[in-house]
């Protein structure tokens, strides 16, 4: 018996910095399986960066889903994002996912693209409410809620476990923050600016042929 726990625990000990060096998501990208969807998605991340209303709005599924409430369709779609005011946020959000890559699923026979990678690709056994995905190599997680504070450790795609009451809020924007407070597999703990995670329940969108024409079916945020 004694043989055997030491094996165990042998193996635990082995296994340890395993299991940590695993909480990571590296970027995907299957776009270029389909290379009508690759060139499309060029164009429309093209269009989204010069906030090209009338293109982005002639490759939104009438039908869109834009949210869990019942309020799909174009029109509600045009009352969420006001793609025509300059202020909009939807070139932003759409710049922002297009840019993080994707993965194809099939839906009821259908061919689908969901970007971002986030949360396409995000492990189904962590909490997409209390994590966050680290979306480049040699982030730093800080020592305090400051550009200029040590270094804990160096970031590459890690996933991180955020504690939101120790985050620091954007003023005047509930829900968003400048700061994470996060925890790394491996136990260290600190602070990564907001801009080098992403959560993978923030927008992700899923794009399907409709009558030979590639179309944004989904746009949505949350769960």
């Amino acid at each position: 018996m004694k043989s055997i726990a030491l094996v165990v625990a042998l193996f635990i000990a082995l296994a340890g910095p395993v299991l940590a060096e695993a909480a990571r998501l590296e970027p995907v990208d299957q776009a270029s399986q389909d290379p009508s969807f690759a060139a499309f998605r060029t164009k429309l991340l093209e269009a989204a960066k010069r906030r090209d209303a009338d293109y982005v709005l002639s490759i939104v599924d009438p039908k869109i889903t834009n949210g869990f409430g019942g309020q799909d369709g174009i029109a509600n779609f045009r009352k969420q994002w006001k793609p025509d005011s300059p202020g909009s946020p939807l070139y932003d959000t759409l710049v922002r996912l297009l840019s993080l890559g994707g993965t194809w699923s099939d839906v009821d026979g259908r061919k689908e693209f969901c970007a971002p990678y986030v949360f396409s690709a995000f492990p189904q056994d962590r909490d997409a409410f209390t994590n966050v995905v680290v979306i480049m190599d040699g982030a730093s997680l800080l020592a305090r809620p400051n550009s200029s504070a040590p270094a804990v450790a160096r970031l590459s795609y890690d996933i991180l476990e955020i504690d939101p009451m120790k985050s620091i809020p954007v003023k005047g924007s509930p829900g968003r923050y400048s700061w994470y407070r996060a925890k790394r597999a491996d136990g260290k703990a600190g602070f990564v600016q907001a801009r080098y995670v992403r959560s993978p329940i923030d927008y992700r969108a899923y794009f399907a042929k409709e009558g030979g024409q590639w179309k944004m079916r989904v746009l949505v945020a949350g769960d």
